[in-house]
């Protein structure tokens, strides 16, 4: 898809495979920019020997060699995006562009910190937070450790937060909270906001407490928002879904969404303690009724009601009590 003689949109399917059972995104959205000595590519897509196959033709369509790819700048390193960063690295000979708190050698690290503590296992965590057994069974027997996700390629470039010189004209802005190094790449002559996860056009991105121990990713999320707020943009260039229009309306969106939420777990704290898993119960999720949600669907809106609630707690809202049977439970605190 050319959005215009400088951009092209390219879509890199995301299978149905044991890793995202339950996803219905169907593809990653990745982002070819023609720059002075060559292209720019943002984002690889998922780690599949079909996928590689699809970004070949799909270059070959455009008459566009591997080669002429210059860089590579990864938003994030979740899988459907930063999967194919070493074969297409392999092939193209680029220099890969990522902020330090993604690299393969962050991430390691982070796990290497989880696989030293106990309380750094999945499951310790889920029944920490009051998940039934049956459904913490169910997830483990369909998950796959921290470990499995490492990735080995080299990074060339490394970004620690805003980068105005690496690729001028365009504008590297660090966005955490989707993930801790997030990257957004602003192009100023087309005012074009390449988001990554960051802000997709409908669906809300992702914002979760993990095993791998992100502080407040809530209040991250929240401030990145507000870091790309003021940018004149013309057209949003998402991970996901498509381009869309308006900014600051999707800004508000999501600003209200977890506003919203965060209020939705405060009404239900004035009845008492509860544990995470039961605040989680009471939400209204996307994919329908809490009882009816698949097992992983029920991980992640646990672990984004976490990370409602950490944000709650930093607050001084909320406070952490343990209960009788050792799981971890909230209350509103008595300051409030």
């Amino acid at each position: 898809m050319n959005l215009n003689n400088n951009v092209h949109i390219l879509k890199m399917a995301l299978p149905q495979n044991a890793l995202v059972p339950d996803s219905t995104l169907g593809y990653t959205l990745v982002y070819l920019i023609r720059f002075e000595s060559g292209w720019g590519l943002i984002d690889t897509g998922w780690d599949d020997e079909t996928t590689f196959t699809s970004f070949s033709e799909q270059l070959e369509n455009l008459g566009i060699r591997m080669t002429d790819i210059k860089w590579i700048l990864l938003t994030h390193s979740h899988a459907d995006h930063q999967g194919l960063a070493r074969a297409i690295k392999e092939t193209t000979k680029a220099n890969i562009i990522m902020h330090t708190n993604e690299t393969p050698e962050a991430y390691e690290k982070r796990v290497k910190e989880v696989e030293r503590s106990s309380s750094g296992d999945l499951s310790t965590l889920l029944l920490l937070h009051g998940m039934p057994h049956n459904e913490i069974t169910e997830i483990s027997s369909r998950s796959h450790p921290p470990r499995n996700f490492i990735s080995s390629f080299k990074v060339d470039k490394f970004i620690k937060g805003d980068d105005v010189s690496s690729l001028s004209p365009l504008k590297i802005i660090w966005t955490p909270g989707h993930s801790p190094g997030h990257l957004c790449l602003y192009e100023p002559r087309e005012k074009l906001l390449f988001s990554g996860d960051h802000v997709l056009p409908t669906i809300t991105s992702n914002i979760s407490i993990s095993i791998l121990g992100e502080d407040n990713p809530l209040r991250d999320y929240m401030d990145s928002l507000s870091r790309i707020e003021d940018l004149e943009v013309n057209q949003i260039l998402p991970g996901h879904e498509g381009p869309f229009v308006n900014p600051k309306r999707r800004i508000n969106e999501l600003r209200a969404h977890h506003f919203e939420r965060l209020k939705s777990i405060r009404i239900k704290l004035m009845s008492g303690p509860n544990t995470a898993y039961e605040i989680a119960e009471s939400i209204k999720w996307a994919p329908g009724e809490w009882g009816k949600m698949t097992p992983l669907n029920k991980l992640m809106g646990l672990m984004e009601t976490l990370a409602h609630l950490r944000y709650l707690v930093r607050e001084g809202v909320v406070v952490e009590i343990v209960g009788g049977d050792s799981s971890l439970r909230y209350r509103l605190s008595p300051l409030v």
